[in-house]
């Protein structure tokens, strides 16, 4: 036999017009037209709204409509709601961070690979940042055709790469590496530069834009602090 609790306290309801405090029993709530359940207010007259609450059936929760429910199923409920709403919003983040960064930024290699059809190169002075690729020249080194590297060895072994390009200005270089294992990139191959002449390694299979940083020989730094390109420039002219 199903035993129903009932609420035998009083009430105590704040009516939204007249801000007073009403005293509610529950056998005085009547369902009233065009209302819904509620009292009238002692103070001034008007509807009251009062939900019907939940009932208890041998520990269990009666909904309003009419079904029964255990409280341990409604925590349940409850929880498996907050965790996915707090899935939810951390999709949300996943998906708005990177966006943003698409959107405020340059698109970079390691967000997206854009399909090129060739790799360019771009050197910078290390000390000014300056752009000298319209000034260096480089000689670049692709590997041989059916060539496998063993080990790491093999990669340092300069027989079995070809001279691809010979001393050619940087920035008129556009060289498709995707065909090639591996590149050897030689700066200033004939020392007609006031840079120092070195080597870098770099893998094939796509093709990028490079951008390396450069030395200059040490006879050409100055030792006083913060002198500017065109200044550094000149005063290397009057040197050479």
């Amino acid at each position: 036999m199903e035993l129903i609790i009932k609420e035998v306290r009083k009430l105590k309801k704040r009516c939204k017009y007249c801000n007073g405090i009403v005293k509610v029993k529950e056998e005085e709530i009547k369902n009233i037209e065009d209302n819904g359940r509620g009292i009238l207010c002692d103070l001034c007259g008007n509807f009251i709204e009062i939900p019907k609450k939940e009932k208890q059936i041998d520990g269990n929760v009666k909904l309003s409509s009419g079904h029964i429910r255990s409280r341990r199923s409604l925590h349940h409920h409850k929880n498996k709601t907050k965790k996915q709403f707090i899935l939810g919003v951390f999709l949300i983040i996943a998906l708005i961070i990177p966006i943003y960064y698409f959107i405020a930024f340059e698109p970079l290699q390691s967000f997206l690979y854009i399909e090129r059809k060739n790799s360019t190169f771009t050197f910078l002075d290390e000390y000014t940042k300056h752009d000298i690729s319209d000034e260096l020249n480089i000689t670049i080194f692709t590997s041989k055709e059916g060539v496998k590297f063993k080990d790491n060895k093999d990669i340092y072994t300069m027989s079995y790469y070809d001279k691809t390009i010979h001393n050619k200005k940087v920035s008129s270089i556009q060289i498709d590496i995707r065909s090639f294992s591996y590149i050897w990139i030689y700066t200033d191959p004939m020392n007609t530069s006031i840079y120092k002449t070195d080597y870098y390694l770099r893998e094939g299979g796509n093709n990028y834009h490079f951008t390396f940083k450069l030395k200059m020989e040490p006879q050409y730094y100055d030792n006083n602090a913060n002198i500017n390109y065109d200044d550094n420039i000149t005063r290397i002219l009057q040197i050479i």
